[in-house]
């Protein structure tokens, strides 16, 4: 089975860096702001970008209360107000409706989206419709026996668990004194990424530092399991319920990479699981599908805007890695992709952080750059 898989001694901590500065950010970034409304595959969607806290969202502009399309523009009112229809209704950073006027409280539809290094897309999808307007079809690489993809381009990063999931996380109130005083977040920059998971009134925040050394937590919010996904490589996070063949199951890191990007093992049948693709590429559970929990990324400043209940992932993980410097510093910078990847597409820098809103084996990308002239 593995006799296809290349194996290579590189261990993710050999890139390990220990800048300690705060990651700057550009003038550009700091100056995009604002939303796109555009169509995709028959559906009408809106983009939100904010470039000062990296944040890249999508919704669907179909609302079952009107006729027509919605169309979503900036908020004028104060936080956590993001997104106003032209009906003047207000929606946040979650497509979560915040006026009076829906008895029900009726939020945007949410719609398929990855945040992630552009140079993944042509790795995984096979047609890619860039805003600008450039189409380009990819001839995917045909899957190897008893596999959803193809072994020549899944590679060893470490051992299965040599990265260690955080299965127990704990959590500090964003208020308090616990947090004020608490050493890693009081030497977190402001512009450190973080993902942003919300369910019900409650928001789990876990800092891409923490993430960086442990790419998994099984996690828990209102009494639901999940599993929160980040893979350094890519520059993506994602969620899903923790089910396999409905019943509950961990999940844990391979110590695998397809096309560079994070391969998951569920605890219950080792079955092995993309990040990207949202679905089993070997095991018993070969082609099964996830549910997923849509999730966004945004910088540790915008934090302190969340409303509700909000929790920030403790160092307490029981391990004892220095969570305040990142290993990752030097690969986000440079040009560089750690394995070989299946196909390439140059029309962008390789590591140029963009949204895929993805319709089956379609995408269509959208860059801070698309931002600038609106």
């Amino acid at each position: 089975m593995m006799n296809k898989i290349y194996v290579f001694l590189v261990l993710i901590f050999s890139f390990f860096s220990c800048q300690e500065d705060e990651p700057s950010i550009t003038s550009d970034l700091i100056l995009v702001q604002g939303v796109i409304n555009d169509d995709f595959a028959g559906e009408p969607v809106a983009i939100y970008a904010d470039g000062i806290n990296q944040t890249l969202v999508a919704f669907s502009r179909d609302h079952s209360e009107y006729n027509e399309p919605l169309t979503l523009s900036m908020s004028p009112d104060l936080a956590p107000a993001v997104l106003q229809d032209q009906f003047g209704n207000n929606y946040d950073i979650n497509g979560k409706s915040l006026g009076a006027e829906f008895g029900n409280n009726l939020d945007l539809k949410k719609v398929n989206f990855l945040v992630g290094y552009w140079f993944i897309f042509p790795a995984f999808f096979e047609n890619i419709t860039q805003f600008n307007g450039q189409v380009s079809s990819n001839s995917l690489v045909s899957p190897s026996e008893g596999w959803l993809v193809s072994t020549d381009f899944i590679f060893v990063g470490s051992s299965r668990d040599g990265i260690p999931s955080i299965d127990d996380p704990t959590f500090i109130p964003l208020s308090g004194k616990e947090f004020v005083d608490d050493p890693f977040y009081s030497s977190l920059g402001q512009h450190d990424l973080v993902t942003v998971l919300t369910i019900g009134n409650t928001s789990h925040v876990y800092p891409h530092k923490i993430l960086e050394y442990h790419e998994i937590v099984n996690d828990q919010i209102e009494g639901q399991n999940i599993a929160l996904s980040y893979c350094p490589l890519t520059g993506t996070s994602r969620a899903w319920k923790s089910e396999v063949k409905n019943d509950f199951s961990e999940f844990g890191v391979s110590g695998l990479l397809y096309n560079n990007n994070l391969i998951l093992y569920d605890r219950s049948t080792e079955s092995y699981w993309s990040q990207i693709l949202e679905k089993s590429i070997y095991g018993d559970c070969l082609a099964e599908e996830i549910s997923p929990i849509q999730l966004y990324e945004s910088t540790f400043n915008s934090v302190k805007r969340l409303q509700g209940d909000v929790q920030l992932l403790s160092t307490n993980t029981g391990f004892n890695y220095l969570y305040n410097q990142s290993i990752y510093d030097d690969y986000r910078i440079s040009e560089r992709v750690s394995f070989p990847i299946s196909n390439q597409d140059n029309s962008l820098k390789p590591k140029e952080r963009v949204l895929g809103i993805i319709k089956g084996k379609q995408v269509k990308i959208y860059a801070f750059d698309n931002f600038k002239d609106l």
